[in-house]
Protein backbone atom coordinates (compact mmCIF):
# COMPACT_ATOMS: atom_id res chain seq x y z
CA UNK A 1 0.00 0.00 0.00
CA UNK A 2 1.09 3.31 -0.75
CA UNK A 3 0.34 7.01 1.09
CA UNK A 4 0.51 10.22 -0.56
CA UNK A 5 2.79 12.32 1.64
CA UNK A 6 1.29 16.23 1.65
CA UNK A 7 -1.33 17.46 3.63
CA UNK A 8 -2.26 16.74 7.30
CA UNK A 9 -1.74 13.33 9.08
CA UNK A 10 -5.99 14.05 9.59
CA UNK A 11 -6.10 14.02 5.27
CA UNK A 12 -4.06 10.31 5.27
CA UNK A 13 -6.49 8.95 8.59
CA UNK A 14 -9.19 10.34 6.26
CA UNK A 15 -8.47 8.38 3.01
CA UNK A 16 -7.79 5.16 4.78
CA UNK A 17 -11.06 5.47 6.68
CA UNK A 18 -12.98 6.39 3.43
CA UNK A 19 -13.11 2.18 2.10
CA UNK A 20 -14.31 0.98 5.60
CA UNK A 21 -17.54 3.81 5.40
CA UNK A 22 -18.18 2.86 1.87
CA UNK A 23 -18.41 -1.03 2.90
CA UNK A 24 -20.90 -0.13 5.73
CA UNK A 25 -23.19 1.13 3.01
CA UNK A 26 -23.15 -1.57 0.93
CA UNK A 27 -24.87 -3.86 2.95
CA UNK A 28 -22.15 -4.69 5.48
CA UNK A 29 -22.55 -4.62 8.99
CA UNK A 30 -20.74 -2.24 11.36
CA UNK A 31 -20.74 -2.78 15.19
CA UNK A 32 -22.63 -0.97 17.59
CA UNK A 33 -23.30 0.13 21.19
CA UNK A 34 -25.37 -1.65 23.44
CA UNK A 35 -28.35 0.25 24.41
CA UNK A 36 -27.59 2.65 27.22
CA UNK A 37 -23.83 2.26 26.64
CA UNK A 38 -21.88 5.47 27.17
CA UNK A 39 -18.08 5.68 26.05
CA UNK A 40 -16.56 9.09 26.75
CA UNK A 41 -12.60 10.23 25.35
CA UNK A 42 -11.14 12.92 27.22
CA UNK A 43 -7.65 14.09 25.90
CA UNK A 44 -4.84 15.69 27.87
CA UNK A 45 -4.10 19.18 27.87
CA UNK A 46 -1.13 18.57 25.84
CA UNK A 47 -3.12 16.94 23.26
CA UNK A 48 -5.29 19.85 23.16
CA UNK A 49 -2.48 22.29 22.65
CA UNK A 50 -1.02 19.69 19.90
CA UNK A 51 -4.68 19.90 17.97
CA UNK A 52 -4.26 23.59 18.38
CA UNK A 53 -1.18 23.91 16.86
CA UNK A 54 -1.84 21.21 13.46
CA UNK A 55 -5.06 23.72 13.40
CA UNK A 56 -3.02 26.57 12.73
CA UNK A 57 -0.17 24.91 11.10
CA UNK A 58 -2.51 23.68 8.76
CA UNK A 59 -3.45 27.98 8.23
CA UNK A 60 -0.62 29.16 7.79
CA UNK A 61 0.76 29.75 4.19
CA UNK A 62 4.62 29.13 5.83
CA UNK A 63 5.74 32.49 3.97
CA UNK A 64 6.91 35.19 6.26
CA UNK A 65 5.58 38.23 4.10
CA UNK A 66 7.05 40.76 6.41
CA UNK A 67 10.62 40.04 5.64
CA UNK A 68 9.76 39.17 1.83
CA UNK A 69 8.49 43.05 1.72
CA UNK A 70 11.90 43.90 3.53
CA UNK A 71 13.94 42.11 1.00
CA UNK A 72 11.96 43.13 -2.21
CA UNK A 73 12.11 46.74 -0.86
CA UNK A 74 16.04 46.67 -0.50
CA UNK A 75 16.09 44.90 -3.59
CA UNK A 76 14.27 48.20 -5.82
CA UNK A 77 15.95 50.41 -3.87
CA UNK A 78 19.42 48.92 -4.20
CA UNK A 79 20.38 48.89 -0.64
CA UNK A 80 20.31 44.95 -0.25
CA UNK A 81 23.76 43.82 0.68
CA UNK A 82 25.11 40.05 -0.05
CA UNK A 83 27.91 38.82 2.85
CA UNK A 84 29.51 36.08 1.21
CA UNK A 85 30.92 35.40 4.67
CA UNK A 86 27.49 35.32 6.33
CA UNK A 87 26.60 32.50 3.60
CA UNK A 88 29.95 30.45 3.75
CA UNK A 89 29.25 30.47 7.55
CA UNK A 90 25.94 28.92 7.27
CA UNK A 91 26.68 26.58 4.77
CA UNK A 92 28.90 25.66 6.78
CA UNK A 93 26.93 25.04 10.06
CA UNK A 94 24.22 23.46 8.07
CA UNK A 95 26.92 20.74 7.02
CA UNK A 96 27.99 20.39 11.06
CA UNK A 97 24.21 19.98 11.90
CA UNK A 98 23.45 17.19 9.05
CA UNK A 99 27.01 15.50 8.62
CA UNK A 100 28.27 16.24 12.57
Amino acid sequence: MTSKISGSPMDAYAALARPAAAGARSGATTPTAAPGATDSVQLTDRALLLQDASALAHQASGIDTAKVETVSRALRDGSYRIDPQAIAAKMLQSEREIYG
